[in-house]
């Protein structure tokens, strides 16, 4: 049976980031889970499917994971074994503090160009982390995701069969 680890790198006020590495594969049955927070993850390897209200979507490295505060979803790993992400966690004030109000829309942004350099950093995070800044990183990822969400129709639509 597959298992969840997750090694939290960095906190601040109101957030905190995780390594999440996931072991389960095809043969492992999806369950409901419940977001506890805020959270937008950098799927840095591996795929998994993931299941909201918003849908079903294959994520891969590159793409981003977003859940809302309280939302219920499931994962399952239909194509391979294991996946891992570098996940932040923002408690609601974060974004009320930081001013970046708003629900996410989508679960999922697909690996676009304007948020790359937050996906590297991401990367960094995990290999070099004395290197990384990451409470520039929580504040300009999640500045970045809603940037995208408010301007891009890309990461708005739903993924086509092609995607996935």
């Amino acid at each position: 049976m597959g298992k969840i680890a997750t090694n939290i790198v960095a906190s601040g006020n109101d957030w905190k980031v995780g390594d999440v590495v996931c072991t389960s594969g095809p043969q492992d049955r999806p369950y409901e889970e419940q977001h506890e927070t805020i959270s937008i993850a950098v799927v840095l390897a591996g795929s998994f499917r993931y299941r909201s209200a918003h849908g079903s979507s294959i994520l891969s490295p590159g793409s981003l994971l977003l859940g809302n505060f309280r939302q219920t979803f499931e994962c399952s790993h239909e194509h391979g074994t294991g996946d891992r992400c570098l996940a932040f966690h923002y408690l609601p004030e974060f974004f009320d503090r930081a001013q970046l109000h708003g629900v996410f829309p989508v679960h999922r942004i697909p690996p676009i160009a304007s948020l790359s350099s937050w996906i590297v950093n991401a990367q960094l995070g995990i290999r070099q982390p004395e290197i990384v800044a990451f409470d520039e990183l929580a504040y300009g990822l999640a500045g970045g995701v809603l940037s995208v969400l408010g301007n891009d129709r890309q990461a708005k639509r739903a993924p086509t069969p092609a995607d996935e």
